[in-house]
């Protein structure tokens, strides 16, 4: 796990900026900084290494194939290098190292693009090809390792994180800005500025360095995409969990590859206790961490998560998060290289940062089995209403749809309510606690800045899949890489911790979508059917089904009942962009939350936004 950043320009590249560039991102790596710059002095490649596996120097990158000249810089784990290795091996090819960087660097070199397809686990990288002076660009399938990349004024640069490529104009992109507001993170594909894209998950980017002129050259190809997948469900429960729990085994047999020390993140929900459980099939002693909020009942899982700890005998430790000062809320706030409004952020945070502190460099968790398995809220609710509502007449359903658009938003049940509505219009659900549309147009004082975007969830759709399977479909797109991936990756990485993520197994994922039919995800009572099943069989006696929690944090009491902490909220989100957002509004909104109704993710978001910009210097 690295940051990686490079720099491609027709004329001499000044190697300082090169190193000043990189070093920007040493969090992600501070075991070693290494770069190599071609004898043109035109193309600057850079790695911050996190050692994991082989933590030798011969394994330090940016790593040269001897036999090939091609040079790589490589953030991730390629989770099956062993059998490609073995198979590279057979075909004549020799190693001098034991690291999963020289598989990869050599399997390209022998199958070209084709070997994106053998490789199973996390990754960002580039290829440099000195032969065909051209660069190969691509990233893993879930999109878990980020990758930026632009061309301006003949320059081409990526890079793990956006703070460290330069641009001359860093101006906003209010699409990103609209998505960022209603959503909470930044739209796939682009970033918060104009001038920088992020590649897509299971996309690759192929550049002749003699022939790219402008950005319309620079031209992304999908090496795999899911919606392309063609569905095979099976009905047979048995069936679904024996598979299920041989893909569970493979998935994290090949995860638990370290060597240096790794533990489990335990929050005591579904996810995280399967991921434990296997784990403790396969090794003893595991090292498990959970979070605790002392006298804060609704966000406290850690007594659940101590059960399963006793149960699976594991080395457990409890960080408590009763207490956490305004200097450091705002020291992990200014990590972000860009806004995002999950405020989860924070408590992800603070745990990877005393993992860290524990000399532990891995761990796992369980991201991505909501949106592969039908775990959110929503999903359960929308059958819950079908079963309501498709029978009775339209006349009457378009009354319920109107009566839903009165309800207040930020009370009790406005998910509900948000929820009917989207299924009254056939569209993805969004997040009830965000902007949406209606309030968008609202908050900017320039109409011009406004834009919409749910359409895209709606194009997106598989027309032979139901509401679920397609809203899943649009999750896994979109929330888990925009969102919780991006939450994850920039929250552990600041703490030089590697987030390792077992549901998100190629095979795993595949098997979700092609083969898990809707009765086995959600039934309008419960939610990730199969995944309870599995664990009934693992822990009849798991006391936390149908609940869901996860690492959350009391933004809303902090808002409004602690006087240091209300002016801290209020000074950021009020007068910082005043020209950008309605203070009216922004006020009206702050008025509302103090008497109940709850809008303290809104604010919350504004004020990231706000706080980011004026740390960066962003004029709007």
């Amino acid at each position: 796990m690295c940051g990686i950043y490079g720099i491609y320009s027709k004329k001499l590249i000044d190697l300082s900026d090169g190193v000043k560039s990189l070093k920007k991102t040493s969090h992600r790596g501070p075991d070693n900084l290494g770069y190599w710059v071609n004898k043109e002095k035109t193309l600057f490649l850079g790695h911050n290494r996190l050692s994991i596996i082989d933590v030798s120097s011969i394994s330090n990158q940016p790593m040269i194939d001897n036999d090939t000249g091609m040079v790589i810089t490589f953030n991730g784990e390629i989770y099956n290098y062993k059998d490609i290795r073995e198979q590279l091996v057979k075909l004549g090819v020799k190693f001098k190292s034991s690291s999963d960087t020289e598989v990869l660097i050599k399997a390209i070199a022998f199958w070209g693009k084709d070997a994106l397809d053998k490789f199973t686990g996390m990754f960002s990288f580039c290829i440099y090809n000195q032969i065909e002076n051209s660069v190969l660009i691509a990233r893993d399938r879930a999109g878990e390792k980020p990758l930026y990349y632009c061309f301006e004024d003949g320059v081409f640069q990526f890079s793990s994180e956006v703070r460290n490529i330069s641009l001359k104009n860093r101006e906003i992109d209010f699409y990103s800005l609209n998505y960022y507001l209603g959503a909470f993170g930044i739209p796939s594909g682009r970033s918060i500025y104009k001038g920088i894209k992020e590649l897509k998950a299971g996309n690759f980017l192929e550049i002749n360095l003699d022939e790219i002129v402008s950005e319309k050259d620079l031209k992304e190809t999908e090496y795999w995409n899911i919606n392309k997948l063609k569905t095979n469900y099976i009905f047979n429960e048995r069936s679904l969990l024996d598979e299920f729990d041989l893909l569970l085994t493979n998935s994290i047999k090949g995860q638990l590859q370290s060597d240096v020390p790794l533990g489990v993140l335990l929050s005591g929900g579904i996810d995280s206790t399967i991921v434990t459980s296997k784990v403790s099939e396969l090794r003893s002693n595991v090292n498990t961490f959970t979070v605790g909020f002392e006298n804060r009942s609704q966000f406290d899982e850690s007594s659940v998560a101590k059960f399963i700890s006793d149960r699976f005998d594991t080395k457990h430790t409890q960080i408590e998060l009763s207490d956490i000062n305004i200097d450091t809320f705002l020291d992990i706030i200014d990590s972000l290289d860009q806004p995002l409004g999950d405020n989860s952020f924070i408590p992800v945070s603070l745990i990877s940062k005393t993992i860290s502190n524990k000399s532990i460099k891995v761990v796992l968790g369980g991201d991505g089995a909501d949106e592969i398995f039908g775990g959110y809220r929503q999903y359960g609710n929308f059958v819950k209403l079908k079963n309501k509502f498709e029978t009775q007449p339209k006349f009457l359903l378009a009354m319920m749809y109107k009566l839903s658009l009165t309800y207040p938003n930020g009370l009790p049940y406005s998910n509900y309510f948000s929820e009917f509505e989207s299924i009254s219009k056939n569209e993805h659900a969004m997040l009830a606690n965000s902007f949406n549309s209606k309030l968008r147009k609202k908050l900017f004082n320039d109409g011009s800045n406004f834009s919409e975007f749910s359409d895209i969830f709606r194009s997106k759709y598989i027309k032979d899949w139901d509401y679920i399977q397609n809203s899943c479909l649009v999750d896994f797109n979109n929330y888990l890489p925009n969102n919780i991936l991006t939450k994850v990756d920039r929250a552990s990485m600041q703490a030089s911790l590697e987030v390792r993520a077992p549901f998100l197994d190629r095979g795993i994922i595949e098997f979700g979508f092609t083969k898990i039919p809707t009765q086995f995800k959600t039934n309008g009572f419960s939610n990730k059917i199969l995944l309870q099943k599995y664990l009934k069989e693992k822990v009849q006696d798991y006391p936390n089904f149908n609940v869901k929690k996860g690492f959350v944090f009391p933004i809303n009491e902090m808002m409004i009942s602690n006087k240091s902490w209300e002016k801290l909220f209020k000074e950021t989100i009020f007068d910082i962009n005043s020209e950008l957002f309605n203070q009216k509004y922004l006020e009206k909104l702050w008025k509302l939350n103090k008497l109940g109704f709850d809008h303290s993710q809104k604010l919350y978001s504004i004020f990231v936004f706000n706080r980011w910009s004026l740390k960066n210097n962003i004029k709007i």
